[in-house]
């Protein structure tokens, strides 16, 4: 069974996740699809920056090659991450899906609060909006 989660940066994906899991699978194997990303060298830019809001920053093949490994094992599967549901194969391997909103104002505050890559100019949080808006698309089963 594979789980998925997805959503804007910043809406709690990592935090459900682990509660489902907690609460629910305790079982489960939980993979967050940052920790899938290509090395930076080969990440897509904008203005000079690393583009993370990009499909692109995904290593696909080493990111789908671990959702079947743990898949063939029997083990149940939490993925989660901005891109959950990009990818057409993946989202054929989905069992349950849960897609998390939030508004652009607990965005932006939240991501006022996330200090991990330092502090980001207004327009790339603006680009992490808008990129959310494109591609972070629910998937209905």
């Amino acid at each position: 069974m594979l789980i998925a989660i997805g959503g804007v940066s910043r809406s709690g994906k990592t935090t459900f996740a682990q509660k489902l899991k907690a609460e629910k699978y305790p079982n489960a194997i939980l993979l967050h699809q940052d920790e899938w990303i290509l090395p930076e060298a080969l990440m897509p830019q904008i203005q000079d920056r690393i583009d993370w809001e990009h499909p692109l920053s995904i290593d696909w093949a080493r990111w789908k090659s671990e959702i079947l490994r743990q898949l063939s094992a029997g083990n149940t599967v939490i993925i989660e991450g901005i891109f959950a549901f990009a990818d057409a194969e993946i989202k054929q391997w989905i069992s349950e899906s849960h897609f998390l909103t939030i508004d652009e104002a607990t965005f932006r505050s939240r991501k006022a609060e996330d200090t991990r890559w330092g502090v980001e100019p207004p327009w790339y949080i603006d680009h992490i909006w808008e990129s959310a808006k494109k591609q972070n698309v629910p998937l209905k089963l």
